[in-house]
């Protein structure tokens, strides 16, 4: 409920275009991944990939990159793409461990619309 409402994950699980993938270590919720491809221009973009502290360093992270990948590349993607915080060398280390390069740095801007 952070960021996303349960109604818009219910219809993200719905959607063709959604890739919303949980992982579980014997029955336990151990983290979670969501994704949006747009068709339009052939691009992935992964919102999160958020595993719990617990199940940390045990490659449950790394499945779900490389679930969520194939996914993609079977939806059409050619092109995939995602955010992390300037400072966070782990995440860094692990997208470059799977083959993401790491851009500039750019301000964040945003903008509520009613």
């Amino acid at each position: 409920p952070q960021f996303y409402s349960k109604e818009t994950l219910k219809n993200w699980i719905k959607s063709v275009n959604g890739i919303l993938l949980t992982a579980l270590v014997k029955d336990n919720f151990a983290g979670f991944s969501i994704t949006a491809y747009n068709p339009d221009s052939r691009d992935g973009y992964i919102h999160f990939i958020a595993i719990r502290d617990e199940y940390r360093r045990i490659g449950i992270g790394s499945k779900l990159l490389i679930y969520t990948l194939n996914e993609l590349e079977k939806l059409g993607c050619n092109h995939v793409y995602g955010l992390v915080q300037i400072g966070n060398e782990s995440t860094k280390k692990f997208m470059r461990n799977h083959g993401f390069e790491i851009g500039e740095a750019f301000n964040y801007v945003q903008r509520v619309l009613p």
